[in-house]
């Protein structure tokens, strides 16, 4: 038994996505400024020193990479099932990541919202039998300059869970607690909006 999967964070002062892929069909993002859709991932050559990245169960020991973006308002990721680049193509062949690529691509600009039924809709078109024998299964996400606002009760209990887990990690053999990596923009960003501004000029 094993399952692929990914797993992220997004942290929005810095706008920064964090992947880590279990052998799962690298995602796809599109990028405001270009109008461009792109692999969202590590180069394929890149060292491996051991198994890594492989799908959960089928070694006990594997690592685990992690990669970072930082996504601009508008840019769109997208994940999906092996379902989308195990299909055909209108001659037979199966799509694959750069197919499902190709398609994005000549669909252009479309609404997050219409994304995925226009998407699937463009992969069923193409050949009788597409998406009909797996599970399917795609996530859109879209950044966005939206500023969200969570109820003071909220915030009190997350203060609450964050006190919880630092006096956890105490005990011997406890995970580190879920802080942030200590930097600037990580710090001062969700504090004080200008040191984050400031930081992002400087990059």
């Amino acid at each position: 038994m094993f399952a692929t999967a990914i797993v992220t964070t997004f942290f929005a002062p810095t706008r920064r996505l964090i992947v880590c892929n279990a052998g799962h069909p690298r995602p796809l993002t599109f990028r405001a400024d270009t109008r461009e859709w792109n692999v969202l991932g590590q180069s394929d050559d890149a060292p491996s020193a051991g198994p890594r990245n492989l799908p959960l169960g089928i070694l006990s020991v594997s690592d685990y990479d992690q990669f970072d973006n930082e996504l601009q308002e508008g840019d769109c990721v997208i994940a999906y099932t092996d379902a989308l680049i195990e299909s055909q193509d209108a001659d037979g062949e199966e799509l694959g990541e750069s197919g499902v690529q190709r398609i994005l691509q000549l669909m252009g600009e479309v609404d997050a919202p219409r994304l995925i039924p226009t998407l699937l809709g463009e992969i069923a078109d193409r050949f009788p039998e597409n998406l009909s024998g797996d599970d399917v299964t795609v996530l859109v996400v879209r950044a966005t300059s939206k500023q969200l606002r969570h109820p003071l009760g909220d915030r009190l209990r997350a203060i609450a869970r964050l006190i919880g887990a630092t006096i956890g990690a105490i005990r011997p053999g406890a995970e580190r607690p879920p802080f942030p990596d200590l930097n600037a923009a990580n710090i001062g960003g969700p504090i004080v909006p200008a040191l984050e501004r400031r930081w992002r000029k400087g990059a």
